[in-house]
């Protein structure tokens, strides 16, 4: 149905081909679909042996001790990863200049068993500027959108880190005008890294804290956790 743009037979080949041209990866996996989907079966019974998922699908089926005592190392690993990824966060910021990884984290790293390298180099993108596509939005926009979670996701990617934070109204059902307008959220998603604040009409750069709470009405009644 995607390829096709309708459930209906038959299908526009034009617009199949077009597909195609756009998606060449998937179109390759789907034009050998037996093939591809043995090898993902195989890649995913020894990616399942080797991160420990059987164990958790056996445990989960006969909750017993033999298979789930394995829980407690899995959970030290998943600790594990985390640090990994808090770390990962800060290496792409370093990558770009845009942050000096601590040493206390490093240090957090080393603890756990993992190694970093990092090697300073620009990556295109201006340091605190993030270049989402569509951002920023016009204020005609504002009311009765939604998706800033979504949106705050995307742009915390493209910084390379960041904070996100909830805003919500203290006592109240709605968020009070935000940029002159009346939005109609009971809450707002925004990335906070290096105390600028970002969402889909702050711009690229982002405003700083005090800018951020100036565009709202009744700013001290509002909760934003930051």
């Amino acid at each position: 149905m995607y390829r096709c743009n309708s459930g209906y037979i038959p299908c526009d080949p034009q617009e199949e081909a077009r597909w195609c041209q756009h998606e060449e990866t998937l179109c390759g996996i789907i034009a050998q679909g037996d093939e591809f989907g043995a090898a993902m079966k195989q890649l995913w019974g020894v990616s399942k042996e080797l991160g420990g998922v059987g164990e958790y699908q056996t445990c989960l089926e006969d909750k017993d001790f033999e298979h789930c005592s394995s829980f407690a190392v899995d959970a030290f690993i998943g600790g594990k990863f985390k640090i990994l990824e808090k770390v990962y966060d800060e290496l792409k910021l370093l990558k770009r200049g845009c942050r000096i990884v601590s040493k206390t984290s490093l240090a957090t790293a080393a603890r756990a068993g993992f190694t970093t390298t990092a090697v300073v180099a620009s990556g295109g993108v201006p340091c605190g500027e993030h270049n989402v596509p569509g951002l920023p939005r016009s204020t005609d926009e504002i009311e009765n959108s939604g998706g800033c979670d979504v949106c705050a996701e995307n742009i915390k990617k493209s910084l390379g880190g960041g904070k996100i934070v909830h805003i919500k109204p203290v006592d109240e059902m709605y968020l009070p005008k935000y940029r002159g307008v009346d939005s109609g959220w009971q809450f707002h998603v925004v990335v906070v890294l290096n105390d600028r604040v970002y969402d889909a009409w702050t711009g690229r750069a982002g405003d700083s804290v005090a800018e951020y709470k100036a565009q709202w009405a009744r700013h001290h009644l509002i909760d934003f956790g930051f």
